[in-house]
């Protein structure tokens, strides 16, 4: 099940940012991952979307390449933190009802 949650988080950050709008952020005139409305802002390393500034400026193959490496590992590892968060919150739990303190 954690395998699946991992693969599915993967390819959801995949086409986000590696489709072309309005799902993705991929520019449709030049295939690279910039700001299409503000050269300052792809110069700053930075693209504008939703009110919002985000650091994924990739110009050619290989940063994209580096950009698609590190957010499929990032994002490959919510699924897991969710699992150890939970199960530690489950302990905690445990360990207050058994001690004078519930």
């Amino acid at each position: 099940k954690i395998k699946l949650a991992q693969i599915l988080c993967v390819i959801y950050i995949l086409l986000l940012t590696f489709s072309y709008p309005p799902i993705g952020i991929r520019d449709p005139n030049t295939n690279n991952i910039i700001d299409p409305a503000s050269e300052e802002n792809t110069a700053n390393g930075v693209i504008y979307v939703n009110g919002d500034y985000r650091p994924v400026v990739a110009i050619g193959g290989w940063q994209q390449f580096c950009l698609a490496m590190s957010r499929m590992s990032a994002f490959s590892i919510y699924p897991m933190l969710v699992v150890v968060f939970v199960s530690k919150m489950k302990a905690l739990q445990t360990f207050f009802v058994k001690t004078p303190l519930s």
